[in-house]
């Protein structure tokens, strides 16, 4: 993912994706019907988020009855606060958790 800088419309702080990280943005697929899927990304301990640097991270997904479909390998994707545009990227893999059995 690629968050944008702030004279693109980007963020005017830099984001914490710590394993417990509160940035839980929305993400809207490209090419899809437009709607805004509830993630939240964390990235490795001691990696810093650079606007304008592509990061690799993971993407949780947070809402059991949410389709998540779209966002499969190959998908691109644009990282939405509000109505801004703050960022995009491209799923390169998923990976299925199990369902919390709690």
């Amino acid at each position: 993912m690629t968050m944008f800088a702030a004279d693109r419309g980007g963020r005017r702080s830099v984001v914490d994706l710590g394993i417990n990280s509160p940035y839980r943005p929305h993400v809207v697929v490209d090419g899809g019907d437009g709607e805004r899927l509830g993630v939240q990304f964390r990235m490795e301990p001691g990696i810093r988020l650079t606007p304008e640097v592509a990061t690799k991270c993971s993407v949780l997904l947070l809402y059991p009855l949410v389709d998540y479909s779209p966002l499969l390998p190959g998908s691109r994707f644009t990282i939405v606060e509000g109505p801004r545009a703050v960022g995009e990227g491209d799923v390169i893999t998923v990976v299925q958790q199990p369902p919390d059995t709690r």
